[in-house]
């Protein structure tokens, strides 16, 4: 064999051994920057269900973890293509899978990395990266073609690159970023100890291990299988923001059409997935009750009989519309710039409204609850719908809300927005 030959073997095998590009799971920051190696890997152990395999980038104190063993996809691509400021980059490698890869770099950073199997899922993360900011964003992709669905929804809001080959092929591999077994070398310094005490104690070993195998298979026999993200996933099987403006809006209307003259709505409140009109009579003296039960009744609406009669108020409870079952969530992403970013939107388009922000913050261990609670005055029925439906774009669901009708017929309106993430 020549030395051409040669030449060529080797750089084909360090070609594929530095060619393989592995999708973080989970990025997560140590408790303090200068951390020491036991407690660092302490803490990669305390997080172990992300992946075994990990690299640590001490100048971020950052730890990112994979499932495999690899060059990290997300900091060669943002290394590629200069640390931008919004960049999205889009590959469908497999055509007879559903399958798109997704990476994108906010401020030099990655914001995002996963693979999505739904259209609407990849449109939803680009939307939520284009609301951060008002920097214009870049998208770049491979394997899509313009008669893909994604183009129709991002054509109008950006311009959209289509490389011939995967940009990965640009990429030169960075040591710094290759993630590592971290319990690999602590294993090897105590393999040879483990060796002799397994010859010393070899016999009563075995038997002991029998012993503790079955120990455990009796305890996980009797412990109960926890889901972790329970709560997390049930909280997205609650009614959208859409639907809930859809539902009010509907029956709102519908009352100041059928009954509006003799009953006006004073208040509206939301909470359990149920809507409440609190109603007075335009005139007391001529409150026209059997009309508004006849009407609420043809609405599918109940009245709440507890109400207090002394204050000439009607409560009518109603149900939400019927919607199809929301599909549970797909990924967890950071909380706090999914709420900046709502919160931005609002205050562009709602800004001379608001009056009010508070937020309060609840860690459920492997996410968090981030509650929003806006006040808003002199809204419209119309503008309140809208705001409800805003929050759909984002992982949040409509809490409750509370509206009350002012004396020029405007309405004051708080809403509390959960949002979920990590």
């Amino acid at each position: 064999m020549d030395i051409k030959m040669l030449k060529q073997k080797w750089l084909g095998k360090k070609s594929k051994r530095q060619g393989k590009y592995v999708i973080s799971t989970y990025r997560a920051a140590p408790p303090k920057q200068d951390i020491k190696r036991q407690e660092l890997l302490k803490f990669v152990n305390s997080q172990k269900q992300y992946g075994r395999f990990c690299c640590y980038l001490r100048d971020k104190n950052l730890v990112i973890f994979s499932k495999e063993k690899g060059y990290l996809y997300g900091e060669h691509l943002n290394h590629y293509k200069n640390t931008p400021s919004k960049f999205v980059y889009l590959e469908k490698a497999d055509q007879n899978s559903n399958d798109i890869l997704l990476v994108s770099i906010f401020n030099g950073e990655v914001f995002y990395e996963g693979k999505l199997s739904e259209d609407f899922q990849v449109v939803k993360q680009i939307k939520i990266l284009s609301n951060l900011d008002e920097q214009p964003m870049e998208v770049s992709c491979f394997g899509l073609t313009e008669q893909d669905a994604i183009f129709d929804s991002l054509r109008d809001q950006c311009h959209i690159e289509v490389l011939s080959q995967p940009i990965s092929e640009h990429f030169v591999a960075n040591q710094k970023w290759l993630t590592h077994d971290k319990g690999q070398q602590s294993r090897k310094r105590t393999k040879l100890y483990f060796i002799i005490i397994a010859i010393a104690v070899v016999g009563s070993g075995y038997f002991m291990n029998q012993l503790h195998q079955r120990h455990l298979a009796q305890e996980a026999a009797m412990k109960p299988n926890i889901d972790l993200y329970a709560a997390y996933k049930r909280a997205f099987y609650q009614p959208t923001g859409q639907l809930v403006a859809k539902s009010m809006h509907h029956y709102a209307t519908a009352l100041i059409q059928h009954v509006g003259a003799f009953w006006q709505i004073s208040n509206i409140n939301y909470t359990n997935q149920r809507l409440s009109f609190i109603v007075l009579p335009v005139d007391k003296h001529y409150s026209q009750d059997a009309l508004l039960a006849n009407e609420s009744k043809a609405l599918a609406m109940s009245v709440d009989y507890s109400s207090d009669l002394m204050t000439n108020k009607t409560t009518l409870l109603a149900n939400l519309l019927k919607a199809p079952i929301n599909k549970k969530p797909h990924i967890i992403v950071p909380v706090r710039p999914q709420i900046m970013s709502f919160y931005k939107a609002i205050q562009t388009i709602y800004g001379h409204h608001l009056d009010k922000a508070k937020t309060q913050t609840s860690n459920y261990g492997v996410y968090k609850k981030l509650t929003l609670k806006l006040t808003f005055n002199d809204m419209t029925l119309e503008q309140i719908r809208q705001v409800l439906s805003i929050g759909d774009w984002y992982p949040a669901r409509v809490a409750s809300f509370k509206i009350k009708r002012n004396a020029d017929n405007s309405y004051l309106f708080t809403d509390n927005i959960d949002f979920y993430g990590e």
